[in-house]
C-alpha cells in the first residue's frame, strides 16, 4: 500500500474519531442547554453521514448537492433537523453536515499533499466574507444577530473543498457528473408528470408559491401552469456539461445526447425567459471556445435540437394543462417576450427593487456596504446589487476575482494542458460555458454567488470540476528533463 494510502486511511481513522468528539460535544450542549427531538435527530443523521463521508467521501458531495436544492424542493431546510446555535442562528442539516465534511476534506487534502489549483481563490473568498463581517461588527454595521445567519449562507463555499478532496481521480470526476446528470433527469421527469396531470406535486414544506401551489401564465388567452425546475441551476450546469461532452463525442455519445435533449426539454417547459438568455450565452461560449467547429459536432447539435422538438411534439397530447396551447406555442411566446421586456409588468417591478437597492448602496460605506447588518435589502430578482448592498465593493469584488481566476485557470488547462481525452475537455468546456453562464445570471437578475445556497453550491460544482480537469490534465502532461520525458505527476513523486 502506498504512503498516501495509508496517510489518507490514518486520516479517516481521525475523521471518525472527531465524529465521535462532535457527537459527545453535541450531546454535551443538549444536557446544559436543553435537549429537544430535533436535536437528537440532527445528531444521529450528522454522525451516520459523518461515517458515510469518513468511508465514501464522494457520497457526501452528493448529499450536499441534494440537499442545497431543498430535497428538490419539496422540504425547506425550516423542515429538516437543526441545532439553534444561539437565539437567532440556527444550523440545518445542510449546515452541520458541511462544517463536519469540511473538516476531513482539509485533512484528506493534507494527506494527499495537495492543494488545489483554485483552492487559494476560495479561500480568499471566504476570507473576505469574515474580514467584511469582521469590520462590520467592530464599527457598528452589523451585530451577532444580524450577521451570523447572513454569513451562515456564504459558507456553502466550503463544499468546494469538500468536492475536492472527494474528487482525486479522473474516474470520480465522472460519477460526479454522472450525479449531477441523474438529478437533471430526476428534476425534468417531475416536470413532465406535473405538465401531464395539470397540477403541482406539492409538499407543503417548501416555502415557495412556486412549488406550494399551481401558479399559471397567461398566454395568447389560455392559462399555462407555471412549472419552475426544482434545481434549476443544477439542470443549467448539466445541459452544459452534456452539450460539451456529447459535441466533443465522448461520454457514450448516446446517452450524454440524451442528456442534451433532457436539459433543453427542462428549460423549454420552465418558461422562464431569462434562462433562456443565460442559455444563449453558455451556447456562444462553448463556440467561441471551438466546441462545436467540425461539421460532426454540427451535426450532433443539429441532433440535439431535432430531438428536443420531437419530444415535444410526442408529450403535447399529455399537457392537459396547456389549456390548447401547445409546448411549442408557450415556448415561442415565451422567447418572443424577451425582446419586449419594457412591456412586461415584471420588468417595471424589478426595476423598483433595483433602484432602491442602488439608492441603498450609495447610502452605505460603499466598500463594505451594509457589512451584514440589518439595513439589508435582498431579493431574488436581482443579481449583483444583492451583493454590494450586502458586503460591498470588496466583498463583491473578490466574487468577481474568484469567477475571473478559474476562467483563466480554465483556458489555461485547455490551450496549454491539454485534456487528452474529449470527455475531460467536455467536462471542462462544459464548466467554463456554465461559469460565464452563471456569472451572466449574476450579473442580470440571479442571485447566484452571494446569497442563494443553491446557486452557491451549484457555482462550487463548476469551480470543482475546472479545478480537477486542470489538476488531473497537468498532472498527466508529459515535459521533458534531462532527455527524459516526466508527467508533471512523476515528477512530484520524486
Amino acid at each position: 500500500m502506498s504512503s498516501v494510502a495509508l496517510a489518507v486511511r490514518s486520516k479517516t481513522t481521525a475523521g471518525l474519531v472527531l465524529i465521535m468528539l462532535v457527537g459527545a460535544v453535541f450531546v454535551g450542549r443538549s444536557l446544559l442547554f436543553g435537549f429537544t427531538a430535533q436535536s437528537f435527530l440532527a445528531i444521529i443523521l450528522s454522525m451516520i453521514a459523518l461515517g458515510i463521508f469518513a468511508i465514501r467521501p464522494l457520497w457526501g458531495v452528493f448529499v450536499l448537492i441534494l440537499l442545497s436544492t431543498n430535497l428538490l424542493q419539496f422540504v425547506h431546510p425550516n423542515y429538516l433537523p437543526s441545532l439553534q446555535i444561539t437565539s437567532s442562528l440556527r444550523f440545518n442539516l445542510f449546515d452541520i453536515l458541511l462544517l463536519a465534511f469540511s473538516v476531513l476534506a482539509l485533512a484528506r487534502l493534507r494527506a494527499r499533499k495537495e492543494w488545489p489549483p483554485l483552492g487559494t481563490g476560495v479561500a480568499s473568498l471566504l476570507a473576505v466574507f469574515f474580514l467584511v463581517f469582521g469590520i462590520s461588527l467592530l464599527t457598528g454595521l452589523t451585530n451577532l444577530g444580524e450577521g451570523l445567519p447572513q454569513l451562515r449562507s456564504l459558507f456553502a463555499y466550503v463544499t468546494f473543498f469538500v468536492l475536492v478532496s472527494a474528487v482525486d481521480t479522473p474516474a470520480k470526476l465522472k460519477d460526479l457528473v454522472r450525479f449531477v446528470l441523474v438529478l437533471m433527469f430526476v428534476s425534468v421527469a417531475l416536470q413532465v408528470w406535473e405538465y401531464s396531470s395539470g397540477y403541482r406535486l406539492t409538499s407543503g414544506l417548501s416555502l415557495s408559491r412556486y412549488f406550494d401551489e399551481n401558479v399559471y401564465l397567461p398566454i395568447q388567452g389560455a392559462s399555462v401552469l407555471y412549472t419552475w425546475n426544482r434545481a434549476t441551476l443544477i439542470l443549467y450546469v448539466g445541459l452544459m456539461i452534456s452539450l460539451a461532452t456529447f459535441t466533443q463525442g465522448d461520454f457514450g455519445s448516446k446517452w450524454s445526447g440524451l442528456a442534451t435533449v433532457v436539459g433543453l426539454l427542462g428549460f423549454a417547459l420552465a418558461l422562464v425567459r431569462q434562462w433562456y438568455v443565460y442559455l444563449a450565452v453558455g451556447f456562444i461560449v462553448l463556440l467561441a471556445l471551438g466546441a462545436v467547429r467540425s461539421a460532426r459536432s454540427w451535426l450532433r447539435l443539429g441532433l440535439s435540437v431535432g430531438g428536443l422538438v420531437l419530444v415535444i411534439v410526442w408529450i403535447t397530447p399529455m399537457l392537459a394543462s396547456m389549456g390548447g396551447i401547445t409546448p411549442l406555442t408557450a415556448f415561442a411566446t415565451r422567447i418572443g417576450e424577451i425582446f419586449e421586456l419594457q412591456n412586461q409588468p415584471s420588468y417595471y417591478g424589478r426595476v423598483a427593487i433595483i433602484q432602491l437597492q442602488w439608492k441603498a448602496f450609495l447610502s452605505s460605506s460603499l466598500l463594505l456596504g451594509y457589512g451584514f447588518g440589518p439595513q439589508v435589502i435582498i431579493s431574488n430578482d436581482t443579481g449583483i446589487i444583492n451583493a454590494l448592498v450586502q458586503m460591498g465593493i470588496l466583498g463583491t469584488g473578490a466574487i468577481l476575482y474568484l469567477v475571473g481566476f478559474s476562467l483563466l485557470q480554465g483556458f489555461k488547462a485547455l490551450t496549454m494542458w491539454k485534456p487528452g481525452s474529449p470527455l475531460q475537455r467536455g467536462y471542462l468546456l462544459g464548466a467554463i460555458a456554465a461559469l460565464v453562464g452563471l456569472l451572466s445570471a449574476f450579473l442580470t437578475a440571479w442571485n447566484v454567488f452571494s446569497w442563494m445556497q443553491e446557486g452557491i453550491v451549484a457555482a462550487c460544482v463548476v469551480l470543482g470540476i475546472i479545478d480537477r480537469s486542470y489538476q488531473f490534465s497537468m498532472n498527466h502532461h508529459v515535459v521533458s528533463v534531462g532527455g527524459r520525458t516526466h508527467s508533471f505527476e512523476q515528477l512530484r513523486e520524486q
